[in-house]
Protein backbone atom coordinates (compact mmCIF):
# COMPACT_ATOMS: atom_id res chain seq x y z
CA UNK A 1 0.00 0.00 0.00
CA UNK A 2 1.31 3.49 -1.24
CA UNK A 3 0.35 6.95 0.19
CA UNK A 4 0.43 8.85 -2.89
CA UNK A 5 -0.43 12.93 -2.10
CA UNK A 6 -2.74 11.97 0.85
CA UNK A 7 -4.06 9.11 -0.64
CA UNK A 8 -3.83 5.11 0.01
CA UNK A 9 -3.29 3.40 -3.12
CA UNK A 10 -3.46 -0.97 -2.93
CA UNK A 11 -0.71 -2.68 -4.82
CA UNK A 12 -2.14 -6.08 -3.92
CA UNK A 13 -5.65 -7.92 -3.37
CA UNK A 14 -4.51 -7.88 0.54
CA UNK A 15 -3.86 -4.25 0.32
CA UNK A 16 -7.76 -3.86 -0.72
CA UNK A 17 -8.96 -6.57 1.71
CA UNK A 18 -7.01 -5.08 4.82
CA UNK A 19 -8.69 -1.87 4.28
CA UNK A 20 -12.23 -2.25 6.25
CA UNK A 21 -14.01 0.65 3.20
CA UNK A 22 -12.50 -1.47 0.12
CA UNK A 23 -12.57 -4.70 1.81
CA UNK A 24 -16.75 -3.83 2.65
CA UNK A 25 -17.34 -2.53 -0.57
CA UNK A 26 -15.48 -5.36 -2.54
CA UNK A 27 -17.89 -8.22 -0.72
CA UNK A 28 -20.78 -6.68 -1.84
CA UNK A 29 -20.05 -6.13 -5.18
CA UNK A 30 -18.57 -9.55 -5.09
CA UNK A 31 -21.70 -10.56 -3.62
CA UNK A 32 -24.12 -8.47 -6.10
CA UNK A 33 -22.60 -10.37 -9.13
CA UNK A 34 -22.17 -13.59 -7.52
CA UNK A 35 -26.29 -13.58 -6.83
CA UNK A 36 -27.28 -11.76 -10.37
CA UNK A 37 -29.78 -14.58 -12.16
CA UNK A 38 -29.90 -12.11 -15.05
CA UNK A 39 -26.01 -11.91 -16.02
CA UNK A 40 -24.39 -14.41 -14.59
CA UNK A 41 -27.40 -17.46 -14.23
CA UNK A 42 -25.21 -20.24 -13.64
CA UNK A 43 -22.68 -18.95 -11.58
CA UNK A 44 -26.03 -17.16 -9.06
CA UNK A 45 -26.99 -20.66 -9.31
CA UNK A 46 -23.97 -22.21 -7.97
CA UNK A 47 -23.89 -19.75 -5.27
CA UNK A 48 -27.68 -19.87 -3.98
CA UNK A 49 -27.17 -23.75 -4.01
CA UNK A 50 -24.02 -23.74 -2.27
CA UNK A 51 -25.28 -20.94 0.46
CA UNK A 52 -27.64 -23.52 2.26
CA UNK A 53 -24.50 -25.68 3.04
CA UNK A 54 -22.86 -22.41 4.24
CA UNK A 55 -20.18 -22.44 1.26
CA UNK A 56 -19.50 -19.40 -1.28
CA UNK A 57 -20.49 -21.58 -4.75
CA UNK A 58 -17.89 -19.36 -7.13
CA UNK A 59 -15.01 -20.84 -8.55
CA UNK A 60 -11.47 -19.53 -8.00
CA UNK A 61 -11.63 -18.15 -11.56
CA UNK A 62 -15.09 -16.35 -10.80
CA UNK A 63 -13.51 -14.43 -7.59
CA UNK A 64 -9.98 -13.57 -9.57
CA UNK A 65 -12.38 -12.09 -12.09
CA UNK A 66 -13.96 -10.08 -9.23
CA UNK A 67 -10.92 -8.75 -7.80
CA UNK A 68 -9.92 -7.56 -11.50
CA UNK A 69 -13.25 -5.96 -12.15
CA UNK A 70 -13.44 -4.19 -8.77
CA UNK A 71 -10.05 -3.28 -8.65
CA UNK A 72 -10.23 -1.86 -12.13
CA UNK A 73 -13.51 0.41 -10.61
CA UNK A 74 -11.15 1.12 -7.51
CA UNK A 75 -8.53 2.30 -9.67
CA UNK A 76 -11.31 4.42 -11.50
CA UNK A 77 -12.08 6.04 -8.21
CA UNK A 78 -8.97 6.48 -6.81
CA UNK A 79 -7.71 8.16 -9.89
CA UNK A 80 -10.30 10.73 -9.82
CA UNK A 81 -9.54 11.20 -5.99
CA UNK A 82 -6.18 12.00 -6.59
CA UNK A 83 -6.75 14.21 -9.22
CA UNK A 84 -8.50 16.29 -6.80
CA UNK A 85 -5.92 16.29 -4.21
CA UNK A 86 -3.17 17.42 -7.00
CA UNK A 87 -5.27 19.99 -8.03
CA UNK A 88 -6.50 21.12 -4.98
CA UNK A 89 -2.57 21.04 -3.13
CA UNK A 90 -1.69 24.20 -1.75
CA UNK A 91 2.09 23.66 -1.70
CA UNK A 92 2.06 24.27 -5.74
CA UNK A 93 1.68 27.84 -4.61
CA UNK A 94 5.37 27.90 -2.68
CA UNK A 95 7.39 26.31 -5.53
CA UNK A 96 8.73 26.81 -8.99
CA UNK A 97 6.32 25.86 -12.33
CA UNK A 98 9.06 23.24 -13.34
CA UNK A 99 9.70 21.50 -9.38
CA UNK A 100 5.57 21.52 -9.74
CA UNK A 101 5.19 19.61 -12.63
CA UNK A 102 8.47 16.77 -11.37
CA UNK A 103 6.49 16.14 -8.11
CA UNK A 104 2.94 16.04 -10.01
CA UNK A 105 4.49 13.61 -12.78
CA UNK A 106 5.87 11.74 -9.59
CA UNK A 107 2.65 11.31 -8.26
CA UNK A 108 1.34 9.51 -11.36
CA UNK A 109 4.26 7.51 -11.98
CA UNK A 110 3.56 6.21 -8.67
CA UNK A 111 0.17 5.67 -9.10
CA UNK A 112 0.53 3.95 -12.72
CA UNK A 113 2.87 1.68 -10.49
CA UNK A 114 0.19 0.65 -7.98
CA UNK A 115 -2.09 0.03 -10.23
CA UNK A 116 0.78 -2.42 -12.53
CA UNK A 117 1.69 -4.07 -9.02
CA UNK A 118 -2.15 -4.72 -8.24
CA UNK A 119 -2.69 -6.32 -11.37
CA UNK A 120 0.51 -8.30 -11.61
CA UNK A 121 -0.96 -9.63 -7.95
CA UNK A 122 -4.39 -10.36 -9.46
CA UNK A 123 -2.20 -12.72 -12.83
CA UNK A 124 -0.14 -14.33 -10.25
CA UNK A 125 -3.28 -15.56 -8.15
CA UNK A 126 -4.82 -16.66 -11.67
CA UNK A 127 -1.62 -18.33 -12.47
CA UNK A 128 -1.19 -20.13 -9.25
CA UNK A 129 -4.23 -21.48 -9.99
CA UNK A 130 -4.00 -22.79 -12.99
CA UNK A 131 -0.90 -24.41 -12.41
CA UNK A 132 -2.06 -26.19 -9.36
CA UNK A 133 -5.85 -27.42 -11.32
CA UNK A 134 -8.17 -25.05 -9.21
CA UNK A 135 -9.07 -22.31 -11.38
CA UNK A 136 -12.38 -23.64 -12.53
CA UNK A 137 -13.25 -25.32 -9.05
CA UNK A 138 -15.72 -23.70 -6.83
CA UNK A 139 -14.52 -21.82 -3.71
CA UNK A 140 -15.36 -23.89 -0.39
Amino acid sequence: MKTICGIQVPESVSDVLSVPEWSEAYYNWSATHAGDFINCPDRAARCYDAAADGCDGSTHAENIDDFREYGSDLFHDLNKSLEQAIDGNEMWDDMDQEAASDLCNSFWEQFEACEQAYSADVNALEDWHDKNGSLNQQVG
